[in-house]
């Protein structure tokens, strides 16, 4: 074949090009140590960058928000929940030191100071807030768990459930001498205390309105029934009213009153016959009597039903943990709250996987407490009662000069110290049901404790696999898209050469003249 001078000298122009094209391709890369300057240059490590980068992308997104975010709010509610429970465990201690007969009652006075400082710490922790949001409140994160000044505008009417293990055998003083003038040592001695037992269910909430209007506008007791659901599905309803066909009797009655625990069953004069319920409102207390007592005790469960107007701040808003209806007493409003249900506030923290990252109120904080430590108040002034009494009949006894009647008051103070040993007994059983209820208190939180570590564990695996999983695609980007600069800077030198002898060749060969060849 003939090889003429024009194809040699467009072969050698192609050649210096190609060179010259290639060592300026390793010059960009080696100044922007980039494989690529734009995607047509390589399609492929293109699409492949495209793919990283996003991967990277959203990588950030979970690790530096999503999952930062979740760790925000899980640690300000595990510190909620353990400063809880050291509370607690406080509260278990005083209790036990308060069962102790040793103390006096201004060592008992101390004690109670300090465990009503522990309960509204414990409630105050409730309304712990992560960026604005209440942590314990469920989907309600603008609505605090307590009351945040004193309240009688809204009374609610709270449906809460409860079983029949709530229904507690506590002790109490029936009977005990009231002074009277006249009354004679033998009228004293007639009136001598005893220590009896009844059976006891304890409402979330005390000082409940006493009477609310019925359909005709009568006041009728605020306990509006009580739907007891039986083994079978039968529901028992008591309402509160006259004593219905089966005998059932609600009666509302005051903490005053001396035979407020005694809950009987009677023969009315008609031939029917009355098995009563006693409804206490400023200690919220239901009293059955034994014969009620024993035909519920296969219940499922049991609904009361009541209405509280008057809320102290502090006090916890029924609807973070019961069904219940609002009334605005000013202008009429009424809103229904539905039982609360888990309502959970899911972070995702990666693709198609979403986390928990709050624990609710009413699965991890107990209304027992409170309800517990005003019982103790209860029974301490109830001894504080009797001492004034007892303190009053000595002023007495010092102020007569009739020996009859010194006889009398004297048997009158024996009865008051009979009746005063048996309500520091009651008071020590007080303490010592304590001690049960915060253990109880003890026991759910540290379930709740326990499931919200679980699912800290579970962020914590997600966030170390995450950023295993950014370091490999940072890897893989960084292979893909980025050059080696030391290798580029060999392969340009080799360029470079290859450049610089391409010209040294195509000069020699052009230089050549026609007459030269011929």
């Amino acid at each position: 074949m003939r090889i003429t001078t024009q194809m040699m000298t467009t072969n050698l122009l192609n050649n210096i090009s190609r060179n010259k094209k290639n060592m300026n391709e390793l010059a960009n890369q080696y100044a922007t140590e980039q494989k690529i300057q734009k995607p047509s240059d390589d399609p492929v490590v293109a699409v492949r960058a495209l793919k990283y980068s996003s991967q990277i992308t959203e990588l950030s997104q979970y690790l530096e928000k999503n999952i930062e975010d979740a760790f925000g709010w899980m640690n300000i509610t595990e510190s909620a929940m353990k400063s809880v429970n050291s509370v607690l465990e406080l509260m278990d201690t005083y209790c036990t030191e308060a069962a102790n007969d040793t103390y006096e009652n201004d060592d008992r006075n101390a004690i109670i100071a300090t465990l009503k400082q522990y309960r509204d710490q414990i409630l105050d922790l409730g309304n712990t807030d992560y960026a604005g949001r209440y942590v314990f409140t469920g989907f309600r994160t603008d609505t605090p768990l307590l009351f945040d000044e004193k309240s009688t505008d809204i009374t609610y009417s709270v449906y809460e459930n409860l079983k029949f293990s709530d229904i507690k055998k506590t002790s109490y003083v029936k009977g005990g001498p009231v002074y009277v003038a006249g009354t004679t040592a033998d009228e004293y001695a007639a009136q001598a205390p005893t220590l009896e037992n009844c059976k006891k269910l304890t409402l979330a909430y005390h000082d409940l309105d006493e009477t609310v209007p019925d359909i005709n506008g009568e006041p009728v007791s605020s306990l509006k029934a009580l739907n007891i659901t039986l083994e079978d599905g039968t529901i028992l309803t008591i309402p509160s009213a006259e004593a219905d066909a089966l005998g059932y009797q609600l009666v509302t009655t005051s903490i005053k009153e001396r035979d407020c625990y005694t809950a009987t069953t009677s023969d009315n004069p008609d031939g029917t016959f009355i098995k009563q319920i006693k409804f206490i409102p400023e200690t919220g207390e239901v009293i059955f009597c034994d014969d009620i007592y024993r035909e519920i005790q296969d219940c499922t469960n049991i609904e009361a039903v009541y209405n509280k107007t008057k809320f102290e701040k502090g006090d916890v808003r029924p609807e973070h943990y019961f069904q219940c209806d609002t009334l605005n007493n000013e202008n009429g409003k009424v809103i229904n709250y539905s039982a609360p249900s888990q309502q959970d506030i899911q972070y995702e923290i990666n693709f198609s996987q979403k986390l928990t990252v709050n624990t609710m109120a009413c699965n991890s904080i107990s209304t027992n407490i409170a309800s517990k430590i005003e019982e103790i108040i209860n029974a301490i002034n109830t001894c504080y009662d009797v001492e004034d009494r007892i303190a009053a009949v000595d002023k007495q006894i010092e102020d007569t000069s009739d020996a009859d009647e010194k006889a009398n008051l004297q048997e009158l103070r024996n009865q008051l110290e009979t009746e005063q040993v048996l309500k520091k007994k009651v008071m020590q059983e007080a303490f010592a049901s304590g001690i049960t209820t915060v253990q109880e208190s003890q026991n759910e939180m540290n379930v709740a404790i326990a499931n919200h570590g679980s699912r800290y564990n579970r962020l914590q695996l997600t966030e170390s696999r995450l950023k295993n999983q950014k370091v490999d695609f940072n890897e893989m980007y960084t292979s893909n898209f980025y050059v080696n600069i030391e290798d580029v800077a060999i392969e340009y030198k080799t360029a470079e050469t290859v450049y610089n002898a391409s010209l040294y060749c195509s000069s020699a060969i052009v230089q050549k003249s026609l007459l030269e060849f011929l």
